[in-house]
Parts: C-alpha cells; structure tokens; sequence
C-alpha cells in the first residue's frame, strides 16, 4: 500500500476541506446577528458509510469497477450551509488512488426558503480516478441550483423540482 498516495489524495485534501469549511461556518456563527439570534448551537452533523458490490456512475452511465467499495463520509450543517466530504474506496489489493472504484468528493452548499419554494446551492469537487487520485484532469467541478415547491396531497407531499447545471 502505497501511504504517500493516501495521505496526498485523500488525507491532506480531506484535512484542508473541513478546516477551511470549519472556519468559514465557525466565522457564521461567532457574527453579531448569529449571537443575537439563538442561545443554543444549531449545528447538526453525520458520518454515514456502506459497502457495495460494484460502482456505478449513475449520471455518466458508466461502471467504475465490478469489485467490492466502501463509500461513507461525514458532513456537517449549519443555519442552511453544509459541507459533505465522500469517499468510494475499492476493496481489493490494487494501488489506491489508480483502481477505478476510488473518489473523493467535497462538496458545499446552501439552503434556503423564499415563500412557498426552498431553494438549494451547490458546488462540489470530485477527485475520481481516472486514471488515477491527485490528476486534476480527470477531475470534476460541478456547480448547480435546485428549486422545489411542496405540495400537499392528502397525507403525502409531492415535491416537484428543478435543476440548472
């Protein structure tokens, strides 16, 4: 196993992410209007993992690798602003960072409400390897907005959405 592919394509990104989003969201909250606003800490955050059989890339149609991966990753929220980091690990004995089924997402957003519509901001980086973690050629930017409406329907809420890329 290669340690200095880990720590260059997964560790050091990952450090550098959260300490950058925990500053920017420790800043929010330490503003005047922030103190003003509530006593209590409206953080709320998460890890959450599982293991596949396989990776597919849904959005590009794509089968990243047919062998086992671990995906999981932790994010954390506050007052509408929430940082995810991802990862998809392949499960074998292969160099990570140069099989198929390894990634690494960071990803930053927004959420808000105007009357009725809730809205949602989005810009994520994702590290794939293709061929291979630390090539930011391969690498993918993704920028988006998101706006629903909810509607009721008796018992359920039917949640029609759009999105621009």
């Amino acid at each position: 196993m290669n340690w200095n592919i880990i720590w260059n394509g997964l560790i050091r990104p990952a450090i550098f992410f959260v300490l950058l989003a925990t500053i920017v969201l420790a800043g929010l909250s330490f503003s005047p209007k922030a103190k003003a606003d509530d006593s209590k800490s409206n953080w709320v955050y998460g890890v959450y993992g599982e293991v596949q059989s396989g990776y597919v890339l849904k959005d590009l149609g794509l089968m990243a690798t047919t062998d086992p991966v671990f995906q999981g990753g932790a994010w954390a929220s506050y007052k509408g602003f929430t940082i995810d980091i991802w990862t998809s690990t392949e499960l074998d004995n292969g160099v990570y960072g140069k099989r198929g089924g390894d990634e690494i997402d960071l990803t930053l957003k927004y959420n808000g409400t105007i009357d009725e519509f809730n809205y949602q901001l989005t810009a994520a980086y994702y590290a794939v390897s293709f061929p291979a973690l630390g090539r930011m050629e391969d690498d993918v930017v993704e920028f988006h907005a998101e706006l629903e409406r909810p509607f009721k329907a008796g018992t359920m809420t039917i949640v029609p959405y759009t999105r621009v890329l």
